[in-house]
């Protein structure tokens, strides 16, 4: 923070002590200095509490930093050097700030620019980052590929943020994995404004003892066929997608339909870009 500049010319002097009746503490003088008030403090630097999704290399010393803020949603940003020292003047040197950009860190933010890539201004470590390991640590990196790939920058989604939140916490715990990412993918899905309808197109609710097939344009629409040994990857079982709907993953045939249909509903929105986080599971 730098020093409030100072107001007026010339200096105030203390008036002299035999010149009459002492002033009370509360008094203001008179003349040339009446109503000389100090200067405002400058307001503190608004931060903005994110998470890091991704960063990958910009120049020679530099980051591109793709967040996800509780405010103003998906920002992309240029860290500067966050990669090395760099060199200020001639006897110091600014460490550089790449150790905050690792994926899973709660940080604390502000930035600056006009366009759609921002520059990083301060960053700071809000608590200690997620530790995710081994098939926890790729969906990880699935989840951030989702909200990279599917969130438009600057568009707010706080109760998505909050349940991203939510699910690094279970991640970083001993809960079943599938259902963690199924339902993730589901509430993506509505808040981009795609949620999976599990209604019919006339209204009608779905039958457990009917079966059903799905399209991304339609929604669902009934089968005339009632074995359940179909292939087809868009035919599901209305028994499973109203445990889909109820958040129910207690059966493995759910779980499985379930990744089915998130992906079939992805899909349009993702293209033909593969995900690299699902190379990794591989």
């Amino acid at each position: 923070m730098t020093n409030a500049p100072c107001v007026g010319s010339g200096t105030l002097t203390k008036p002299p002590q035999n010149s009459g009746p002492k002033m009370k503490s509360n008094q203001v003088f008179s003349g040339a200095s009446r109503n000389i008030k100090a200067p405002p403090q400058p307001a503190k630097e608004a931060l903005h509490p994110a998470y890091v999704l991704h960063s990958r290399n910009y120049r020679e010393t530099s980051l591109i930093v793709e967040f996800f803020t509780a405010e103003h949603g998906r920002i992309s940003a240029v860290l500067r050097g966050a990669r090395g020292k760099k060199n200020v003047g001639k006897s110091r040197s600014k460490p550089n700030t790449g150790q905050y950009a690792q994926p899973f860190s709660p940080v604390l933010i502000s930035w600056f620019g006009n366009g759609s890539l921002k520059t990083i201004k301060k960053i700071e470590p809000a608590a200690t980052g997620f530790t995710l390991k081994g098939n926890r640590l790729f969906s990880g990196f699935y989840i951030n590929e989702l909200l990279t790939r599917l969130i438009t920058t600057q568009d707010p989604h706080p109760a998505l943020y909050q349940q991203y939140q939510t699910l690094l916490l279970e991640l970083a715990g001993q809960q079943q994995l599938e259902p963690l990412l199924r339902q993730f993918e589901i509430t993506l899905l509505q808040e981009i404004g795609y949620g999976i309808n599990f209604q019919l197109a006339d209204g009608e609710s779905l039958e457990p003892e009917l079966n059903y097939y799905f399209d991304q344009q339609r929604g669902f629409s009934p089968s005339g066929f009632q074995s359940h040994s179909q292939t087809r990857v868009d035919f599901f079982t209305g028994k499973t997608l109203i445990a889909i709907q109820n958040q129910n993953y207690s059966q493995p045939e759910t779980c499985r339909a379930a990744k089915r249909l998130t992906r079939l509903a992805l899909h349009p929105h993702l293209g033909d870009k593969p995900l690299k986080a699902r190379e990794l599971f591989v």
